[in-house]
């Protein structure tokens, strides 16, 4: 199915349609089309249940975007709202262009909740005063300001900030490690992995010699019966 999608998403960038990567304020359950683009489904995102996206969606509907990721918090905080669910948004880069990067994001994720129960805690146990409220929502915890500060941290390397993405999609949203290599693999002649492997594909046939050009992004050692070791390797171009 990675395989297919990816193939998808190459064919869209071919044509000159941009499939945009995962947003809290923009995607929905499925692949989406808006404003000529296409939007990257949230389903395809791991540790998120449909149930999870579809309060997500309707919040967004009933009170507007999210300002922020604290802001997001505060208001998702309840249901089907979990850590692990918080983070693979951050490392998709749901939240990306609401005012912090990833790692500070990431870093404040558990001060965050631990705030958000703590206040709901007190407000449940009738420890705040009325006048230190606004307003309550469904979950019991208290209507405060959605401003955060972050720490000054700067973003992730790039390099880990794809595979964050590929960790928590299947696949790069952002770019792609083998993008700058691109022009070297076409001066090289090199075939597409996808190309070799495709059984409908006249081009290639067994015992041909081919040239890639990829990362092995895994090594897997075995013992055969004749106690020698053999290996498979997984290359990515």
């Amino acid at each position: 199915r990675t395989d297919k999608v990816v193939q998808y998403i190459n064919e869209c960038s071919r044509l000159g349609i941009r499939i945009l990567p995962p947003h809290v304020n923009q995607s929905s359950e499925e692949f989406a089309v808006a404003d000529g683009n296409i939007h990257f489904s949230l389903t395809a995102v791991k540790n998120l249940g449909r149930n999870f996206i579809r309060r997500m969606t309707d919040e967004r509907i009933l009170n507007g975007d999210f300002v922020d990721f604290y802001d997001f918090c505060r208001r998702m905080h309840g249901k089907d709202f979990n850590r692990r669910a918080v983070e693979s948004l951050i490392k998709c880069g749901a939240f990306d262009g609401l005012g912090a990067n990833r790692r500070q994001m990431i870093t404040v994720i558990d001060e965050i909740i631990d705030e958000l129960e703590n206040s709901r805690r007190r407000n449940v146990d009738g420890q705040i005063g009325f006048g230190d409220l606004t307003a309550d929502d469904d979950y019991g915890y208290e209507s405060v300001d959605s401003s955060f500060v972050y720490p000054d941290l700067e973003e992730f390397p790039q390099d880990l900030l794809l595979k964050y993405e590929k960790d928590v999609s299947g696949m790069y949203l952002s770019g792609h490690p083998m993008m700058k290599y691109q022009a070297l693999s076409e001066k090289l002649k090199c075939a597409r992995v996808s190309d070799i492997i495709d059984s409908e594909n006249t081009v290639y046939k067994d015992n041909d010699r081919v040239m890639v050009l990829g990362l092995l992004t895994s090594v897997r050692k075995k013992i055969t019966k004749n106690d020698s070791t053999m290996a498979f390797l997984t290359l990515e171009d």
